[in-house]
């Protein structure tokens, strides 16, 4: 009995610390942008908006990662970290770009409609980030309004605009691999009908 006990007590501390993983901690806004009110409401008329979510996942928690629509920065989301961006509708490059990973979905967006995007975390010694998109039918696409509740609402900050020319040249390559490149096999896609 006392050598169960012996072994039982740190399988169960080990099964305590994973647990405690699955409610990472929210990380603070990096200094590249502000905390912002949830959106309320839909687009404006004419508009597209797009909401982009990063759920909060143990791996990587202390990590940033920045969203960009094609060689604009958007935000640098942490984890637990949401951000909403108003556009033009049409044809849109989202991108993000990490360790080991770099994500890119191509977007058709419909006037006056709402759409979104989440931050996927993986990675086998360091942990990346995989943009993708949140189409009908996936399950995450149920998650969403889970996310929208209870993550921090971030919006680029004004030290933002240095770090987005510092970064352009990285991103421009980017956009040449993955829109007309040897890599455009590796974009995901969000159609017009993948609004909320």
């Amino acid at each position: 009995m006392t050598t169960f006990r012996v072994w039982a007590v740190p399988f169960l501390a080990i099964g305590a610390l994973l647990l405690a993983g699955c409610t990472s901690p929210f990380s603070p806004p990096s200094p590249l942008v502000l905390k912002a009110s949830a959106p309320m409401g839909g687009p404006p008329a004419g508009k597209s908006v797009v909401h982009i979510h990063r759920p909060r996942a143990a791996q990587g928690y202390k990590l940033y990662t920045g969203v960009w629509d094609s060689t604009n920065m958007l935000a640098d989301l942490g984890n637990g970290h949401s951000v909403s961006y108003t556009c033009d509708p049409g044809r849109h490059y989202f991108i993000n770009r990490s360790v080991e990973r770099i994500g890119v979905v191509e977007a058709d967006l419909l006037p006056d409609q709402t759409y979104g995007l989440w931050i996927d975390t993986a990675g086998t010694w360091i942990a990346s980030f995989q943009l993708e998109p949140l189409k009908r039918g996936d399950k995450r696409w149920e998650e969403a309004p889970k996310w929208a509740a209870e993550n921090i609402w971030v919006t680029r900050g004004p030290a933002a605009a240095e770090h987005e020319q510092l970064r352009r040249p990285e991103i421009d390559l980017i956009m040449r691999d993955f829109v007309s490149g040897e890599k455009k096999d590796r974009v995901r896609h969000l159609g017009p009908d993948d609004h909320r």
